[in-house]
């Protein structure tokens, strides 16, 4: 015959599952605790790193260096192959390039200031053969003061249409 579980067992083990459900929640959608990365090349006050290519998409995680919270993005996306090749994206179109680039907007998209926040840039077309991609930011838009709207705060010189020298 087995043992009645006590009150205070029953307690610790209810405890011990918010403890692990409150680190796992901590850890998993804010970079996993990571230190910040180098300030990118171009001045952004974020830099994104690509942890996966997926088919249409690519999951990445945003360190926001800055004092205001980021709600507005927009990403250039430059692939490359296993050896480091640039890859063409939209080969074959009128929209072939050397990176392709997306915006996205939202509350589930804020960095807040000097921390990380993960996301996936999707309705992408990553080229076959895409090993690793290179993430930048061309456009971020801060949270108003009302905490409602999204201001401009800092833009790429050169805009987005093309990818930006290394200086």
């Amino acid at each position: 015959m087995r043992a009645m579980p006590t009150s205070s067992s029953r307690w610790l083990a209810i405890s011990a599952v918010a403890v692990l459900g409150l680190v796992a929640s901590a850890c998993g959608s804010k970079g996993g605790g990571k230190p910040p990365p180098e300030q990118p090349y171009t001045g952004a006050p974020v830099a994104v790193v690509a942890d996966k290519i997926n088919a249409d998409s690519v999951d990445v995680r945003v360190y926001n260096f800055s004092d205001r919270s980021i709600a507005r993005y927009v990403f250039l996306i430059q692939y490359k192959d296993k050896d480091g090749k640039v890859l063409r994206t939209k080969a074959g179109t009128s929209f072939e390039n050397d990176f392709e680039f997306m915006s996205m907007s939202g509350r589930k998209f804020i960095a807040e200031p000097k921390s990380w926040a993960t996301m996936t840039i999707d309705m992408l077309e990553p080229p076959a053969g895409a090993a690793s991609a290179e993430v930048l930011a061309s456009s971020l838009g801060a949270v108003g003061k009302d905490g409602m709207s999204i201001e401009d705060f800092w833009e790429l010189e050169g805009g987005t249409f093309e990818w930006p020298a290394r200086k």
